[in-house]
């Protein structure tokens, strides 16, 4: 049961970069609140924005003499016309030599037109579970919730930080940004999750999260004209002695601010509703 729980506490943790001249005088922690407000301000109807999320894990333990072991990568890219319009594709890629043939797979695609309260989903494998084709129409739970909150994200990874520094200033996709690092503490982070999702505080709490929680690294490269962010990476370490460790590594880029969204994302003209 331990097992169990400290694995789901790695994913709820994550559940969730040449240095030049120019701007030297705001400092890295200006740098930092001035992005935290500008991502807050883009929040409004109209906006738009393209996101792209890259996901890895890797996992090694032993468990009453077994061994475990596995790798996971996920990718995200889609787009989102704030406040509540979002379509992505994802693709879910698992080895292990616990699991058939090794490898496991999983894809979707997902929609929802208000904010993730009911979306939209399609798949193959959905397709075979549910006997369906085309997209199905549900509402999720909370633990089911795959919205990709880019304002509770950012909010929270520039909310609490330690070490903060100022590496430089660097093109990133043809936009000259100030390159940021820090570390979030491993416990604040998970109060700041308790906050958002309460339920989690109960679920984790036969834990004893110092025992768990490492500080994350994080770099944040944030737009010198808009202070908006363009690039996040975040990795981390989380362990128990006996029982195994993890290493988690999120690369995050945003791109499309400030233009017209170049899609339409709206309710699909056929679709299933979920049984």
């Amino acid at each position: 049961m331990k097992r169990v729980m400290f694995i789901l506490l790695m994913l709820a943790v994550t559940a969730a970069v040449v240095a030049g001249s120019g701007c030297g005088e705001k400092s890295a922690e200006t740098w930092l609140e001035e992005c935290r407000q500008a991502a807050s301000e883009y929040l409004q109807d109209g906006n738009y924005l393209h996101f792209k999320e890259v996901i890895d894990y890797d996992f090694e333990g032993h468990f009453e003499e077994q061994s475990y072991e596995f790798t996971q990568q996920i990718n995200i890219e889609g787009d989102t016309i704030f406040v509540n319009r979002q379509r992505y594709d994802y693709r879910e890629i698992l080895n292990s030599p616990q699991v058939p043939e090794g490898t496991q797979e999983n894809s979707f695609s997902y929609l929802t037109v208000d904010g993730g309260t009911t979306a939209f989903v399609e798949g193959e494998r959905l397709s075979t579970q549910l006997g369906v084709t085309g997209w199905v129409h549900y509402t999720p739970t909370g633990e089911e919730n795959r919205y990709f909150d880019y304002g509770q994200f950012i909010d929270t990874l520039t909310g609490t930080h330690e070490n903060l520094e100022l590496v430089g200033y660097e093109d990133v996709r043809g936009v000259r940004c100030a390159h940021l690092s820090y570390t979030v503490s491993g416990q604040e982070l998970m109060q700041l999750r308790f906050q958002q999702d309460p339920s989690l505080e109960e679920k984790y709490s036969e834990l004893d999260l110092d025992e768990y929680m490492e500080d994350m690294d994080v770099e944040l490269w944030v737009g010198e004209e808009d202070n908006l962010p363009r690039r996040i990476t975040v990795s981390q370490v989380l362990s128990q002695e006996g029982e195994g460790t993890a290493n988690v590594g999120i690369l995050m880029e945003f791109e499309g601010y400030g233009q017209e969204p170049p899609i339409l994302i709206e309710e699909p003209a056929f679709f299933t509703e979920a049984g």
